[in-house]
């Protein structure tokens, strides 16, 4: 009989020879390794007798997209009536969250799917040489139809009821914070959100395997997930895969194989999606500066993430009949 579990963990980034997105899961969670035959997945885990399945995808909307569907189409799982929990580090517009700040999304808008210009081509009054797929200016309206553009992945929409009650869970959770990073924050505006503790919020992904940095590609990033989601939804943070796994999840939904209404996106602040005023965007691709809460955001983020699982474990009926 196929393992049926009631929540399923995605986490992407697992670098070698540090913990990774999936590691404080694995103890909080008491997750053990299983071996998938024929999936071609290689970092999977049960934990709570089978009611828990995590999995580290590894990195970019590829990988995501095709461990979701290899899981979803194992025959050794049934994920049909499982919740869906992506989990993982981001990038975070520094007006809008502190580093080490979970947030849950309400939107999540793919940032490759695109015309580009090479910046040094840009025509003068353009304020990005990045187009909406068709489009004749920056943030302009495609003239391309979904048939031209294929099965369209640009704009994901989270089912709201279902992150306000992840929201409502979680809005009072004590955070740590890093005192360590106190004299980097210092660097930004005393009015800026950067400056304030982590607290949990919601807030709309940016998703693109592009690590793009730098303040004019965080105002690129604010406009496109406005531009996508008709003004509805705001940029706070941005990851390298989740458009990948919701495809797979919208197209798993539609065999029947899950449920596009019961994923959730959860990513914690690691870093900021531009430097300090004065700060050269090159020079934060350094190892110090690359991830400079990397920590911090594993800590929140699992701790939030738990919080949401432990509620679904424990009240299953009501959860399952609620959504």
């Amino acid at each position: 009989m196929p393992v049926s579990p009631k929540v399923v963990l995605v986490t992407m980034f697992e670098p070698l020879g540090r913990p990774g997105e999936m590691s404080l899961f694995k103890e909080r969670l008491d997750l053990s390794p299983v071996e998938l035959a024929g999936t071609g997945l290689r970092d999977v885990h049960l934990g709570h007798d089978g009611q828990v399945l995590a999995l580290s995808t590894g990195v970019g909307t590829a990988n995501t997209a095709i461990s979701l569907m290899a899981l979803g189409l194992c025959p050794e799982i049934d994920t049909s009536e499982s919740f869906f929990l992506i989990a993982g580090i981001a990038g975070a517009d520094p007006t809008a969250a502190t580093l080490g700040t979970p947030v849950w999304a309400d939107w999540c808008v793919d940032g490759d799917i695109a015309f580009e210009i090479d910046a040094r081509e840009i025509p003068a009054g353009w304020s990005t040489g990045i187009l909406p797929l068709g489009a004749r200016e920056p943030f302009g309206a495609s003239n391309f139809a979904q048939a031209d553009m294929g099965r369209p992945y640009q704009v994901f929409e989270f089912n709201h009821a279902l992150v306000q009650a992840a929201f409502d869970l979680t809005a009072g959770l004590a955070l740590d914070t890093s005192p360590a990073h106190a004299a980097y924050l210092e660097k930004f505006p005393e009015n800026s959100a950067a400056r304030q503790a982590p607290g949990v919020l919601r807030g709309d992904c940016l998703s693109a395997a592009r690590y793009f940095h730098g303040e004019r590609a965080t105002a690129w990033a604010r406009q496109w997930v406005s531009h996508w989601t008709g003004g509805q939804g705001r940029f706070v943070t941005c990851g390298m895969e989740d458009s990948g796994t919701l495809h797979a999840l919208a197209v798993l939904d539609e065999l029947g194989q899950a449920s596009r209404n019961r994923a959730l996106l959860l990513r914690t602040a690691s870093n900021f999606t531009q430097p300090p005023p004065g700060e050269p965007a090159s020079e934060h691709f350094s190892d110090e500066n690359t991830f400079p809460a990397f920590d911090l955001a594993l800590e929140n983020g699992t701790r939030t993430a738990c919080t949401v699982i432990d509620a679904i474990l424990a009240d299953w009926p009501e959860w399952n009949s609620r959504f």
